[in-house]
């Protein structure tokens, strides 16, 4: 006549009610203990931690919004914040520092593609002051073309030469007010 429950603490499905169980066969003045079928505390526990990672996910991205942050100072930051300790007694740190780490790559992403959308803007009206006669350029191969326009005076107005590459592996890349564009990127 002893009640069976089905744990996972991989999961943390029925453990507490494990024990509350187990507490309550011993202390005879409590009443008779509840135990939940395992696909059911499975379904909750999936709920539980479904909904937790939305909020976590939502914090992140209301609260990081450069990508240079540091899981060590967001982390900090969170701390006391509700969202972040459901998530983190639901999921564990690393899971938590992983959603963070694809939260960042995704706004250093999004970076990159706005810089090159300023790039792809600028480039027409750069090429048209450098070269404004074509003539020049329609007897040159694709090689040569570069060389003429490092050429030209104004050249280190309009564009930069990057030691590496590629251009968004440089400190180029947050240089927002630098509007040149990288020789190599075109």
């Amino acid at each position: 006549n002893l009640p069976v429950v089905e744990t996972s603490a991989r999961f943390n499905i029925n453990v507490e009610t494990c024990f509350t169980a187990l507490v309550q066969m011993l202390d005879k003045t409590r009443g008779k203990p509840k135990i939940i079928p395992y696909l059911d505390a499975y379904k909750t526990q999936r709920q539980l931690v479904a909904t937790a990672t939305d909020k976590f996910e939502k914090l992140i991205v209301q609260t990081v919004r450069d990508y240079h942050a540091t899981w060590k100072t967001v982390s900090n930051k969170l701390k006391n914040h509700p969202d972040y300790e459901d998530y983190i007694n639901l999921e564990g740190t690393q899971k938590a520092k992983n959603t963070f780490s694809k939260h960042i790559e995704q706004l250093k992403q999004e970076h990159i593609r706005k810089r090159r959308e300023e790039y792809f803007s600028t480039l027409p009206r750069t090429l048209n002051t450098l070269m404004s006669n074509l003539e020049e350029i329609e007897h040159l191969n694709w090689s040569e073309a570069p060389k003429l326009l490092e050429k030209r005076t104004d050249f280190h107005i309009w564009f930069v030469v990057l030691e590496k590459s590629p251009w968004d592996q440089t400190e180029q890349l947050d240089k927002v007010n630098d509007k040149r564009v990288d020789r190599k990127s075109v």
